[in-house]
């Protein structure tokens, strides 16, 4: 009966806990995928037009939408103690980015850590921006040249772990025309991400990548060459 119902942040708390003891790697379900608020039977009331949105959300934004930031925060920590140096704050990018803020406040060392991909938070983050599809106009070096420009060492060198590009590979490789001005601003940052190590070089036309020109090098070097084409083209083109 409901008498003897279990209120939600305590049933919310103990899942996470059973979570934490048998998934630690994954934080329990915390940044799990859930179809709507109220499959947590939540004891708050909402505004009937505050939840029109029925996409998943995960557990993580599921609690903070229902108890508040606060509530959720509290029986988080508690769960998963900052002192534990858990890659919470690389999940929320990955997972619920809008509440890494306010997650990385509680976690302050984890902007530190480095996950099983040997990525720091930060890193994440510029690699899921980057390829951030509802970005729209998509995001371009004409139209947003500051996040490229202040992008660090690390973010422009670190390599995506699904699909093994760099970061200007990721660029290059984005189904709309590829962006040269973006493309170069994060080689010439690093040129011997596509130069044999001792080459000084810096002729991306015929660099070979560090593994000797393998397929993602040569297949990405190849667009970069017909999209630098088309731009000559069009420029001739213009010109005429």
């Amino acid at each position: 009966s409901d008498n003897y119902k279990v209120p939600s942040m305590t049933r919310f708390e103990i899942l996470l806990n059973a979570g934490m003891r048998h998934f630690p790697q994954w934080l329990g379900f915390l940044f799990r995928k859930h179809g709507r608020l109220d499959q947590l039977d939540t004891d708050h009331t909402h505004d009937e037009h505050e939840h029109d949105d029925d996409s998943p959300k995960t557990a993580c934004e599921v609690a903070f939408d229902s108890f508040g930031a606060d509530e959720a925060m509290a029986i988080i920590k508690r769960c998963i103690p900052p002192s534990a140096n858990h890659p919470i704050l690389h999940r929320a990018f990955q997972h619920a980015p809008k509440l890494a803020n306010q997650i990385g406040g509680y976690y302050p060392d984890a902007t530190y850590l480095r996950d099983g991909t040997d990525r720091t938070p930060f890193e994440i983050k510029f690699h899921s921006d980057l390829m951030d599809v509802s970005v729209v106009p998509t995001r371009t070096y004409k139209e947003d040249a500051l996040f490229f420009l202040q992008a660090t060492d690390g973010q422009i060198s670190a390599r995506d772990p699904k699909t093994g590009l760099y970061p200007f590979m990721m660029v290059a490789s984005l189904e709309n025309e590829s962006d040269l001005s973006a493309i170069y601003c994060l080689l010439r940052r690093n040129p011997k991400l596509v130069l044999p190590e001792g080459d000084a070089r810096t002729n991306i036309d015929g660099a070979r990548g560090r593994d000797g020109g393998g397929p993602h090098t040569r297949s990405i070097n190849t667009r970069m060459m017909a999209s630098r084409k088309r731009q000559r083209d069009n420029n001739n083109a213009m010109e005429e």
